[in-house]
Order: C-alpha cells, then sequence, then structure tokens
C-alpha cells in the first residue's frame, strides 16, 4: 500500500500538528490545553504513519463516495468496536482509511503506531538470532500498549504457523485491553479470514468490524 515512508518531523508545532489531526468534525471541539495539544502532537510524530497518508488525514471528511461513508461509519463505531478489518483490492484507499482512524485515536489522547506486517514478523525472527536486538516479548509488549495499532500488507506475510501464533496472541492481548487494532490486507474477506485464522475471526465477530473495500479506486472518491 504506497509508500512506508515514517512522518516527517515538520511540523514541530503542537498546534500545527493539531490542524493536521483535526476535521470538519473534530473542529466543532473545544481547543484543549496546551499539555494535551503537546501529547497528541508527540503521539502523532511517533507513530510512523506513512508521509503521504499523515498528511491527508486532514481532508478526511471532505473524500465522498464510498470510501468517505465507509470512513465515517468506523469513526462512529471507535467507541463500540475495538478490531476492524479493511480487505479488498489494491488502490481502494485502506491505508488512508487506517491512517484517518488513528488520527481519531490521537484526538482521543491515544498514543497510536503503524507497522507493515512482513517488517514486523521480520523483525522478531531476528531477535532469535542476535542478542543484541530486543526479545519478541519486549517486541509484542510495546505493541501491545498502543491505543490504536495498524498492522498492514497482512497478504504478504507468508502466513506460516510462527507468523500465526504471533498475530493471535498479539491480537488476543490487545483485546483484552480494549485497544484499537486495525488489520488492512489486499485480499478478499474470505481469504483475509483464512489467513489470520478461527481465533482472531472470533474476536471480530465479537467487537470487530470488517469493511470490504470494494469500490473501484480511493482516487475517484474525490475532496468534496
Amino acid at each position: 500500500m504506497a509508500t512506508r515512508t515514517a512522518v516527517d518531523p515538520a511540523p514541530t508545532s503542537a498546534a500545527n500538528t493539531q490542524k493536521i489531526l483535526s476535521s470538519e468534525f473534530t473542529d466543532s471541539r473545544p481547543t484543549p490545553p496546551p499539555r494535551v495539544l503537546a501529547d497528541r502532537a508527540s503521539a502523532w510524530r511517533n507513530s510512523n504513519v506513512p508521509t503521504l497518508h499523515a498528511e491527508n488525514v486532514k481532508l478526511r471528511d471532505r473524500f465522498g463516495g464510498d470510501w468517505g461513508r465507509a470512513f465515517k461509519s468506523a469513526r462512529e463505531e471507535l467507541d463500540r468496536r475495538k478490531i476492524f478489518a479493511l480487505v479488498g483490492a489494491r488502490g481502494t484507499g485502506k491505508t488512508q482509511l487506517a491512517a484517518c482512524l488513528l488520527a481519531e485515536l490521537v484526538m482521543r489522547d491515544q498514543t497510536v503506531q503503524y507497522s507493515v506486517a512482513a517488517d514486523l514478523f521480520s523483525k522478531i525472527r531476528a531477535s532469535y538470532s542476535s542478542p543484541e536486538s530486543k526479545s519478541e516479548y519486549d517486541i509484542v509488549q510495546n505493541l501491545i500498549s498502543y491505543g490504536g495499532l495498524v498492522i498492514d500488507e497482512l497478504h504478504e506475510s507468508k502466513g506460516s504457523e510462527h507468523e500465526s501464533r504471533i498475530l493471535t496472541g498479539l491480537v488476543d492481548r490487545r483485546y483484552g485491553r480494549l485497544r484499537h487494532t486495525i488489520l488492512i490486507s489486499n485480499q478478499t474477506a474470505e481469504d483475509f479470514e483464512r489467513l489470520v485464522g478461527p481465533s482472531v475471526v472470533s474476536r471480530m465477530q465479537e467487537i470487530g468490524m470488517l469493511i470490504e473495500c470494494s469500490w473501484p479506486s480511493f482516487r475517484n472518491a474525490g475532496a468534496e
């Protein structure tokens, strides 16, 4: 899903970051105190959301079409739903949708993190052979700590028993703490469910939401 470049450090101003995170929906809220603004700016700078998607979050209430309706529906469910799966073909704006949901969580004073499945699993595998690397336990515990976590490009994972165990354990522990997890895959809903396995699917049926991104292209959503 597009670039994996981390968020640029600019803008460093908490007020400027607030403008990026804000939208027509959030602008109506009272301006928070400086300490809260600073915490939100820090959370967003450290989120690892790709730069392109991070810059576009301010437009999230201007995108129309099916993408806009899917985003608004997911946002309305943030309080009730904790696991979101965004599935469908390439180019439908799944990563952008996830980035916008992370922005909403930061506006609710949560820490968030964007990750790519292949990088995550590779980092954990490297921890087994390098004593200088963080352990699998430390890596997973860190990912559990975020209020909102995106795991992108799950379709690129090997689907091995090892990766399945890690994903299931991570989702399960975050589920137990009622923290938001967003899973993204360029697959059909059926193929995605086979990939993540029955445990994750069961958790989703309880407090999750699967969004099939079946519209032609995110570019066709347009800023209204």
